[in-house]
């Protein structure tokens, strides 16, 4: 897929793509799904103790700060002022181990999966001992995809990456061509309109009032 069109339909939108198309065309082949990573671990930071940056896929960065308390891992689009965090809701003290793994369709990313420890420093277990850590994955949409929200406590599956990029697969399955509805009709109303311009400025020319030569030219000539 172009990247073209990828930017017409992260500017477009999801929600707004849902609006703009109820009834929705099949993929005109069957998507292919591919997951890339980045180990966050082997990126830069300008000194011992800064945010570790990491090179750019698609336009979206790694950022990650650590502390004595929890790490902080978030993806960002500067450009367009986009960010999210990867951190789970209910993770007091979150620590980034796993690498980072970008979904993706067609080659371009369309959202991330990244695999959590989790745990609560004054939380007990049954025994009244220190709770053990527990693993969370994490899946999140990108740019365009925000809706994608989603958390699983990998203890409860069998494959827990495996069943967050089937998730994933499916939310973009579901959208996809009603988004793809709303960018062909964005591209039929902008064609539209540039006809419209044209016309009316054919038609702006034609009511401009003939230029008027006056007699001691007209002998001249």
């Amino acid at each position: 897929m172009c990247r073209q069109k990828w930017v017409a339909v992260r500017s477009i939108g999801v929600v707004a793509a849902l609006l703009a198309a109820s009834v929705a065309p099949a993929f005109a082949r069957p998507p292919k799904f591919t997951s890339t990573d980045t180990n966050v671990a082997l990126c830069p930071a300008k000194e011992p103790g800064a945010p570790r940056r990491c090179s750019p896929q698609a336009g979206f960065n790694v950022i990650e700060t650590k502390s004595d308390m929890s790490d902080f891992r978030l993806v960002v689009r500067e450009e367009t002022g986009f960010q999210i965090f990867l951190e789970p809701s209910n993770c007091p003290s979150a620590r980034f181990e796993a690498p980072l793994i970008w979904r993706r369709f067609d080659d371009e990313p369309f959202a991330v999966i990244q695999a959590v420890k989790c745990s609560d420093p004054g939380a007990l277990n049954s025994k009244g001992k220190p709770a053990s850590a527990r693993t969370v994955v994490v899946v999140r949409g990108l740019a365009g995809f925000e809706d994608l929200k989603q958390e699983l406590e990998a203890s409860k599956h069998r494959n827990a990456v495996k069943e967050a990029s089937d998730i994933a697969d499916r939310y973009l399955k579901s959208v996809w061509p009603k988004i793809e509805s709303a960018r062909v009709a964005a591209a039929e109303a902008a064609k539209q309109n540039e006809s419209k311009d044209k016309e009316n400025d054919v038609a702006s020319r034609t009511d401009e009032p003939a230029k008027v030569v006056p007699a001691a030219d007209k002998r001249k000539r």
